[in-house]
């Protein structure tokens, strides 16, 4: 529709060099006087073409996505891959997004994420919870979100040293640790506490759901 009003616009409108005059003002040529058809514009729009009806949006405010990261370990040498959702919206404005860490637990897997979400989305919708982007990364098995003894399986140092500054590079997030969580299940709970306590600089909170914890004194 907008279209439409753009080219009537342009029709009813566009070439016209002054302001209408009174049928009066108008000067009627003389018999004796010859009459050049010399159009006074050009149509700026004479080579538009209307999209087709039911053509697609760039972006979608309700799309949001799970995107596979690969990286290479500078702690391992090995390769690793975790999960980014970012919320409804996140294609379709310059916002800037808290950031949570979801850690999985003993047997589960960066893939743990696609339980949570609909859940999370729902909650969005409600106004329950702002949109935020979460990160899953790879504990392996039974690690407990540590960098194991042989080498080969460095999960605290992958999160941390690399996933973390990876995700403020390339995702629009909010960097302050005020802005930054990490929660988890299980192990993935024990992990949460663990770099929440260990790492207070970069985790403004740490979220244990079902985990183990170490028997403080304090």
């Amino acid at each position: 529709m907008k279209y439409m009003v753009v080219l009537l616009s342009f029709v009813l409108f566009g070439c016209l060099d002054s302001p209408m005059k009174a049928s009066s003002d108008i000067e009627t040529p003389q018999s004796d006087e010859e009459v050049v058809d010399s159009p006074s514009c050009t149509n700026p729009y004479e080579d538009f073409v209307l999209p087709e009806r039911g053509t697609p949006e760039p972006c979608s405010p309700d799309n949001s996505g799970v995107e596979d990261i690969t990286l290479v370990s500078d702690a391992s040498g090995s390769s690793f891959t975790f999960k980014v959702y970012t919320p409804p919206g996140y294609d379709c404005s310059d916002q800037e997004y808290p950031v949570s860490l979801f850690l999985h637990g003993v047997n589960g897997d960066p893939s743990v994420i696609n339980r949570v979400l609909p859940s999370l989305i729902e909650s969005m919708e409600k106004g329950i919870v702002g949109p935020f982007i979460i990160v899953a990364p790879d504990g392996y098995l039974n690690t407990m979100w540590a960098d194991n003894a042989a080498g080969d399986k460095t999960a605290e140092s992958d999160a941390i040293n690399q996933i973390l500054p990876y995700i403020d590079a390339n995702y629009r997030t909010l960097e302050d640790r005020k802005f930054r969580a990490v929660q988890g299940y299980s192990m993935g709970g024990f992990g949460a506490m663990e770099w929440a306590t260990k790492f207070p600089e970069l985790f403004f909170a740490g979220i244990n759901y079902d985990g183990a914890l170490h028997d403080w004194d304090t």
